[in-house]
């Protein structure tokens, strides 16, 4: 298990598994994603272009969640941002 701020930056760097508390890197068919709580989709990664999308409106969804949010990197790291939420 890692940190959250760990996770965040194998993410970014292409990892496709790990795990912190409460968040999870998942791979699907087309895309790796960040998990947080087992169902919201904090950012994407496409698995031809590597763009990573960042889903912003997470943020204020609670406190634990905008945390995380700034623990794991996940605006920094984004190529593209998008203010909605994605659920898994």
């Amino acid at each position: 298990m890692f940190s959250q701020n760990e996770l965040g930056k194998r993410f970014a760097n292409g990892a496709t598994s790990g795990k912190a508390s409460n968040v999870e890197i998942v791979e699907t068919d087309n895309e790796t994603l960040l998990v947080g709580y087992g169902w919201a989709v904090y950012a994407s990664r496409n698995k031809q272009t590597a763009e990573i999308t960042h889903y912003e409106g997470w943020y204020g969804y609670s406190n634990s969640t905008s945390c995380q949010l700034s623990r794991l990197g996940c605006r920094a790291n984004a190529d593209k941002i998008i203010d909605k939420k994605r659920e898994n």
